[in-house]
């Protein structure tokens, strides 16, 4: 979720120790494409991780107005 990570506690090396795992995340998710298709999303969160699927559903728990 977006303007939650605080990296004030992080020293550098931690900080592009982080960076470095994200983008190899990226990398490993959408293989040098810029987007993908439904099918390939829900394959990617079936096969190599549940991330995105985590993210998504966490943001629309929390923005959207039900019960």
């Amino acid at each position: 979720m977006e303007g939650l990570y605080d990296a004030r506690d992080k020293d550098y090396n931690e900080r592009t120790d982080e960076q470095d795992k994200i983008l190899m995340f990226l990398e490993q998710v959408f293989e040098h494409q810029d987007q993908i298709s439904f099918v390939e999303y829900d394959r990617i969160n079936r096969e190599v991780s549940s991330e995105m699927f985590y993210s998504v559903m966490s943001t629309l728990h929390e923005k959207l107005p039900c019960t």
